[in-house]
């Protein structure tokens, strides 16, 4: 990285945490809506993951590989490895064998100590919360010189193959070199081996038949998206770009040649990259947020922090757009997303884990408009908690849409749009469904349903019992929609994908009878009747804005509504019972 871990932090002057367990100091500043929870007990903390219960390893740059679970750091270190901490050198990546524990290795990155020193990544059998037996050495790299840019990110791909990334040791030329593994990514077999179909495999002699990338400075920290394994590499520069670049097989990133934005032959310039003019100085943490625990501003985009800048930010990579999530932390320099679905930073500076995601205990914030135009809102009021996911929908069949919220496999619904307690309150669902409302039997009433992984569970009356209908359509990363697209008198479903609509005019299992382009990947879809004329068309919000089309077809948007801030839960009714849909956030 451009400075050293042991700059830093004499930099700012954070000695080691002593206290094992849970700690309030050292938090970051979250936006209003979310909480954070940190844990203590780490020395110079450099790298983690996650088991699927829950069970955290961290390594340190000192040696040890530390147990956290249920919000403790464990006494009784995993393992310790003798290495060199010099600079930027030390224990540095870890990860857990695909399907662990029934498969047991943990492996692990760190300097080997010596005259000269290098870098190796090994395995060790894990029993419980120790480590037992021999290390298995699976990569030697080669001897180092200075004592910066050594890489260390170790994670699986959905191909079952290990990643690993190198850093080109302070000396640029290492990049462009294929014969050396050093300013690479890897790609290698649980033993070490070469993967199958990597891009520079040539067999004995030449190329480095492990690279699978190349042209990197110093590939700190990258990520795979769970969903489909795509990888993002998020790569230190120098002094002035930090850059986050598409992972690709074969994919030269330009180092020392070029850094930052480029349009070079040969080169494959960065999805993202920011300067260093905010005080930021080395891009050190990434995870693609596909959860919905921080709400719908944060789900789909892929989150960052930054090492000297001391912020998690949110990026778009449909259209590059940027919003903050946290500032103020001390020297992060990892990320991801836990089992739980929440958001986990580590700070090196401060030696803490920290949880961040919405504040459950604070209430959630309505702002509706009866309009689809910009300006302040129409009405004010709360109801609910954060965590909750709100809906509108005419409960009672007055012609006027109020609110619900769902909790957890429960659902809280009000007649007005007013403080107070829920008028209704009935179980349909589990938690982690995505709730939707809709007049499915045209009655002139609405009810509530859900969406779980391409299937839709609808009810024909709001009381607890099963599904009245039960209706496979969509994937299980979509988002749903519902609207009468017809104008028929009855609501109908519909998914969100990628930028693209699929919507049915029948609630019934089967393919689209409707789809289109509208939107890009990361927006939040909305549906209603914004013009009045008695059909449901569709819309997108994107950090605080409304991209609304009177018909449902590809096309240029036809109303734009500034209505809100980046960290809104978008929604939508007919407020004011006059027949046309107006706009909503929550917060």
């Amino acid at each position: 990285m451009r400075r050293s871990f042991a700059l830093i932090v004499a930099l700012i002057l954070v000695g080691t945490v002593c206290a094992i367990g849970p700690v309030t100091a050292f938090a970051s500043t979250v936006p209003p809506g979310y909480t954070e929870q940190t844990i203590g007990g780490l020395s110079a903390p450099t790298a983690m993951a996650f088991a699927d219960d829950g069970t955290l390893f961290v390594t340190e740059q000192g040696g040890d590989l530390r147990v956290a679970r249920g919000g403790v750091v464990l006494a009784q270190p995993f393992l310790h490895v003798s290495t060199d901490s010099s600079g930027e050198r030390g224990l540095l990546g870890v990860a857990l064998a695909p399907g662990f524990p029934t498969n047991n290795r943990v492996f692990i990155y760190y300097t080997v100590p010596g005259n000269p020193a290098h870098n190796r990544v090994s395995w060790f059998a894990a029993n419980g919360d120790v480590a037992t037996g021999d290390e298995h050495v699976i990569v030697e790299l080669p001897n180092l010189g200075p004592t910066n840019h050594n890489g260390g990110a170790l994670h699986f791909g959905n191909d079952g193959q290990l990643y690993i990334g190198v850093g080109e040791n302070a000396t640029g030329a290492n990049a462009q070199d294929l014969a050396t593994p050093l300013g690479k990514l890897l790609r290698v077999t649980s033993d070490g081996a070469p993967s199958g179909g990597n891009p520079f495999a040539d067999g004995p002699g030449g190329n480095d038949d492990r690279i699978w990338a190349y042209g990197l400075r110093n590939p700190f920290t990258f990520a795979v998206r769970p969903s489909d394994g795509h990888i993002f590499i998020d790569d230190v520069g120098q002094n002035t770009w930090e850059e986050i670049d598409d992972g690709i097989a074969g994919a030269n990133y330009g180092w020392p040649q070029t850094e930052g934005p480029t349009t070079a032959a040969g080169v494959t310039g960065p999805l993202y990259a920011y300067t260093h003019d905010d005080g930021s100085c080395a891009i050190a943490g990434g995870t693609f947020f596909e959860s919905n625990a921080l709400g719908p501003s944060y789900t789909g985009r892929y989150l960052f922090s930054d090492l000297c800048g001391g912020y998690i930010k949110a990026l778009n990579p449909a259209d590059g757009s940027v919003i903050e999530l946290a500032s103020g932390i001390n020297s992060p320099v990892d990320l991801r997303t836990g089992p739980d679905g929440a958001l986990w930073y580590l700070a090196h500076g401060s030696g803490t884990v920290g949880r961040i995601t919405v504040d459950n205990n604070r209430a959630r914030s309505f702002f509706l408009r009866n309009s689809p135009s910009t300006g302040p809102a129409s009405s004010t009021f709360t109801f609910g908690a954060q965590g909750d996911v709100p809906l509108f929908c005419d409960w009672d069949g007055n012609g006027t849409d109020t609110v619900g919220v769902f909790r957890n496999g429960v659902f809280y619904l009000r007649n007005s749009n007013t403080d107070g307690a829920a008028e209704g309150t009935f179980a349909f669902g589990n938690p982690g469904d995505i709730p939707v409302c809709g007049d499915w039997n045209a009655d002139g009433k609405d009810s509530v349903g859900v969406f779980r992984n391409g299937v839709f569970f609808l009810k024909n009356s709001n009381h607890t019992g099963v599904a009245d209908r039960v209706i496979g359509f969509g994937d299980a990363g979509d988002r749903p929609v519902a609207g009468d697209w017809d104008g028929d008198g009855d609501t109908n479903i519909g998914v969100f994908r990628n930028g693209v609509f699929y919507l049915r005019n029948t609630n019934v299992t089967g393919t689209a009878d409707i789809a289109f382009g509208y939107g890009d990947a990361g927006d939040v879809p909305v549906a209603g009747d914004w013009n009045g004329d008695g059909r449901a068309s569709i819309g997108v919000w994107r950090t605080g804005q409304f991209l609304l089309r009177n018909d449902n077809s590809s096309g240029v948007t036809q109303l734009v509504a500034g209505f809100g801030d980046a960290h809104d839960t978008p929604a939508a009714g007919n407020f004011d019972g006059t027949g046309g849909t107006g706009i909503a956030v929550v917060r």
